[in-house]
């Protein structure tokens, strides 16, 4: 018995935390990787944020939330857009969302923001002194 036990501490222990970590950490999410909750996730930010953009720039909102995730080294549930909005989950955004994070994404912004409803002017001068794109009345660096 005393044996079997430090056999255990020594080589299994480390083997048993691996497998039951409760967070995973996504370096490039693969659609096998990407959960139901992340598509639903990019679904409520994408209804909040842009659901009256054209598609394109709601595309790049969706790559941001991914490539901010990848930067970050978490899943896009646990990214720090989570909290951005508690939208409903239409069927299109759900769609979009599910067929955008099978995709590689179509850009490396990691950030945007909304230059008319922006409430957090710093923020903005940040965005603006850096090279980005514009699309519709989002601002992707």
């Amino acid at each position: 018995m005393r044996i079997i036990i430090p056999l255990f501490v020594a080589i299994l222990w480390p083997v048993f935390l691996a497998s039951t970590t409760s967070r995973t950490i996504l370096s490039r999410p693969k659609p096998s990787m990407i959960s139901a909750l992340d598509v639903a996730s990019v679904a409520r930010v994408l209804y909040c944020e842009c659901r009256s953009e054209k598609i394109e720039g709601q595309i790049f909102v969706a790559d941001v939330l991914r490539n901010r995730a990848e930067k970050d080294g978490v899943s896009i549930v646990e990214s720090s857009y989570r909290g951005l909005c508690r939208g409903r989950l239409e069927k299109r955004f759900l769609e979009l969302a599910s067929k955008v994070l099978k995709q590689p994404p179509s850009h490396s912004f990691t950030y945007f923001f909304n230059a008319k409803t922006a409430t957090n002017k710093k923020w903005v001068g940040v965005g603006l002194s850096r090279q980005g794109t514009t699309i519709g009345s989002h601002w992707f660096f």
